[in-house]
């Protein structure tokens, strides 16, 4: 972190050494098991991931019933409002319940930028989940970091446009909580050519995965 009081913290992606200066450590105990609340999760790029996307009924959800299985996209705003400020997809991260000193959230755009710089992204086809089949990425720890071995499994689940959901199967887009502008924030996005962290407006449907609140 940048400042004393752990607040505002330090991108080793975009933040650049310009003059000597100093950076703070914080420390947080790691919750116990692999499971707050029942859903499970995983270290990954320094941070705590859900196993499994959100599925909040009560947020402009959109169902994937078919190849998707149990996942959902998640709206942030409305999907007819072209200057949604509100913060659905936020909502729906922090609807899972808190356990002790651990609750969940949606992750930042840092927090997804970390998890392309310090893990391995492979994309899958015909990942098999809960009894069905889906094309997605599978981030995994890398072998030089004490986080190897440890993946989670992003489905491609596509977007939704006006009501409708598109690309499935063949873009995986996930919203994060940190915004750019008043009715712009940004999102992952990845597909079988790579994965990067860009912004589009919030009236959109990505998906929601949840991580734990620092």
């Amino acid at each position: 972190y940048m400042d004393k009081e752990c607040t505002k913290a330090w991108n080793f992606s975009t933040d650049k050494v310009t003059k000597s200066m100093t950076l703070y450590a914080k420390w947080k105990e790691d919750p116990a098991g692999n499971k707050i609340n029942e859903h499970e999760f995983v270290k990954l790029g320094g941070y705590y991931w859900a196993i499994e996307n959100v599925r909040s009924d009560g947020y402009n959800r959109v169902g994937h019933h078919d190849t998707y299985g149990d996942y959902f996209n998640q709206c942030y705003g409305s999907t007819s409002d072209f200057n949604a400020t509100d913060n659905n997809a936020l909502n729906a991260a922090k609807s899972w319940e808190s356990e002790g000193n651990y609750s969940w959230t949606l992750p930042s755009a840092a927090q997804w930028q970390a998890l392309i710089d310090y893990c391995d992204w492979t994309w899958t086809t015909d990942y098999e989940y809960n009894g069905t089949t889906m094309n997605g990425m599978l981030v995994t720890g890398r072998d030089d970091t004490f986080e190897s071995g440890n993946s989670v499994f992003l489905p491609a689940a596509g977007g939704c446009y006006d009501g409708n959901v598109v690309s499935q199967g063949i873009y995986g887009i996930y919203w994060s909580s940190t915004p750019n502008g008043s009715y712009g924030a940004y999102y992952l996005n990845f597909d079988s050519d790579g994965q990067y962290v860009d912004d589009s407006g919030r009236y959109l449907g990505y998906s929601v995965r949840a991580v734990l609140a620092e």
